[in-house]
């Protein structure tokens, strides 16, 4: 289950990185989705919202991505190891 619900913080992430981009949503997804790591994902979302977002947002941002990131250490525990 744990597992599991990583996919919800994944999708979370991908709405997030959607909007910050104004575009269409099928282009904008569909480069998300073609990123392999998580890693890249969050640089891509970082240097997005950095750009793009008020300095007060993109530390909220920034605060959820730390806390996005703990989580997903926890779960490649339980999935790689």
């Amino acid at each position: 289950r744990y597992i599991a619900s990583w996919t919800s913080v994944d999708y979370i992430l991908m709405l997030v990185y959607v909007r910050m981009l104004g575009g269409p949503e099928d282009k904008a997804s569909t480069a998300y989705l073609a990123l392999e790591t998580q890693s890249a994902k969050t640089s891509v979302i970082t240097a997005v919202g950095r750009r793009f977002l008020e300095p007060k947002v993109f530390r909220l941002l920034q605060a959820i991505l730390a806390i996005a990131k703990t989580n997903q250490k926890s779960r490649d525990k339980l999935a790689h190891h």
